[in-house]
């Protein structure tokens, strides 16, 4: 009796063990990647249209000139945003990223192909494939 008792006790010892260990290295909040927290502020932008993979390749994270401004985007750390379109129009979006992939509320989809802290380049994905690039403001 006493073997099954200690039997007993030794497995929920190791169950209040195994149920106290922490997983923290497996816990990841998208909200926290670099790009997140990069993206947070006023930027000008460019429309560059469709591109090859060679193309994408050689986009350059150095070049922080705008040609011909498309949008003007604002990111807030709170996950609210706004475009203002080059004629005017305000459009005001809730915002978040998720594995390079940023999601606003109004539908618009785009993958973060490259960025750094003054450049960010997009390829828009909702209605058709095109690549934006960003320039800190």
């Amino acid at each position: 009796m006493k073997k099954i008792q200690l039997f007993f006790s030794l497995l929920l010892g190791i169950a209040v063990c195994m149920g106290l260990t922490s997983c923290n290295d497996d816990d990841k909040d998208p909200g926290t990647t670099t790009i997140s927290k990069i993206i947070i502020g006023e930027w000008d932008s460019e429309f560059l249209g469709t591109m090859s993979y060679d193309d994408i390749d050689n986009l350059d994270l150095n070049d922080n000139r705008i040609t011909e401004h498309y949008m003007y985007f604002t990111f807030k750390s709170d996950g609210k945003g706004y475009d203002i379109y080059y004629n005017g129009d305000k459009t005001e979006w809730d915002w978040e990223i998720i594995d390079d992939v940023l999601y606003t509320s109004d539908g618009g989809v785009y993958d973060v192909i490259k960025f750094n802290k003054n450049v960010i380049y997009l390829l828009r994905n909702n209605s058709y494939a095109a690549v934006l690039k960003l320039v800190r403001r």
